[in-house]
């Protein structure tokens, strides 16, 4: 079997593109945004996620396999099934339904 012959420099090669850079700054920098401390939206105790704000909307937290779980106060964690490409994934009793669900 012959190799293909080589491309003549005129053959246009399809799909072929020449990468672009924007020239435009979006963050730091001269004339860009400024970065002060003006950029934090909440304290601690403000945040949504606080442990008393989702004390309060009937929430609770905590980790499997090192990846946080703001969960409704029906589920209990029981163990960690496994962590992937797409996520965690944790066993819980749920209170009301009386059975298990990841």
């Amino acid at each position: 079997m012959t190799p293909p012959p080589p491309a003549s420099p005129t053959t246009h090669q399809v799909g072929a593109r020449q990468a672009t850079r924007s020239r435009t700054r979006t963050r730091g920098g001269p004339g860009g945004p400024s970065q002060s401390s003006s950029r934090q939206r909440y304290s601690s105790e403000d945040h949504p996620l606080s442990p008393h704000k989702l004390s309060a909307r009937g929430y609770h937290s905590f980790k499997c396999l090192e990846v946080p779980f703001h969960v409704h106060k029906r589920y209990t964690f029981l163990r960690e099934l496994g962590i992937g490409a797409y996520g965690c994934v944790a066993l819980a009793r749920d209170s009301v339904l009386d059975c298990n669900v990841a």
